[in-house]
């Protein structure tokens, strides 16, 4: 209710400064609606709140200001794509170096496995010559043997 009696006011109010004249507007179609040049409000409502100054220079825009501001919006996006082109560069240098790092860790994997496994052969054979009768540890006990009885 409170929302609709505002409105209601605005539309007043509205109406009001169009039959004063002091805001734009023109009748559109059959019906005669009428369209309200909404920068000129605003600049009728700045004046009473004296922010003319910030309004009407913000709504007089002229061709010169457009091309500042495409020149802007230009340069903006030609930064933009500069940076683009960089990450991209980046992340491609990085992801090749990562590639890289990827197959040096494969190949240093198979070495390991290459290793453990002769690591594993050779434990194997010496476990086999140590157990065996005519083996090394038979040698060895021979040769402690010896020097015990020179001694």
């Amino acid at each position: 209710m409170q929302a609709a009696m505002q409105v209601a006011k605005s539309r007043q109010a509205i109406e009001n400064l169009i039959k004063k004249n002091v805001i734009e507007h023109k009748q559109i179609g059959d019906k005669k609606i009428t369209h309200v040049y909404i920068p000129s409000l605003l600049m009728h409502y700045a004046s009473k709140k004296n922010d003319a100054n910030c309004i009407s220079t913000s709504t007089k825009l002229d061709a010169s200001d457009f091309r500042i501001e495409l020149a802007l919006a230009n340069a903006e996006c030609k930064r933009l794509s500069d940076l683009l082109a960089i990450y991209e560069k980046n992340l491609t240098r990085t992801e090749s170096e990562l590639l890289n790092e990827r197959r040096e860790l494969l190949k240093e994997r198979e070495r390991n496995i290459r290793l453990q496994h002769e690591v594993l052969t050779l434990t194997k054979e010496f476990k086999a010559i140590l157990n065996n009768e005519d083996g090394l540890s038979n040698i060895i006990k021979k040769l402690f043997n010896n020097k015990k009885n020179y001694k």
